[in-house]
């Protein structure tokens, strides 16, 4: 489950949370304890196909909106698109099962 702030309508918000049920408590996972987005918002948060990756879209300070990943662990963060346009709302394709063929 992610946690976010609703502004407006649209799911945005300044961390990017992930709840454990297990352990009943919200781990902070982008951005790293101690550092700041700056006056950017984090938009859109959406789970891979197996719940282990996050991808987000993120203000940049060059007034841009890529589209990152994370893992659920707070690893591995990629900024897929570097920068290159306004883009909203990542979602990740499903993957198919091989049929072996």
């Amino acid at each position: 489950m992610i946690s976010a702030l609703l502004d407006g309508g649209e799911v945005r918000g300044k961390k990017l949370m992930v709840l454990d049920p297990g352990q009943q408590r919200a781990a902070v996972v982008f951005p790293e304890e101690g550092k700041s987005i700056g006056e950017g918002d984090i938009y859109a948060p959406s789970w891979n196909p197996d719940s282990h990756y996050l991808a987000f879209a993120l203000d940049t300070k060059s007034g841009e909106r890529a589209i990152c990943t994370i893992a659920k662990d707070g690893t591995g963060f990629k900024n897929i698109t570097q920068g290159k346009g306004k883009f909203s709302s990542p979602q990740f394709s499903p993957q198919r099962a091989s049929s072996g063929r």
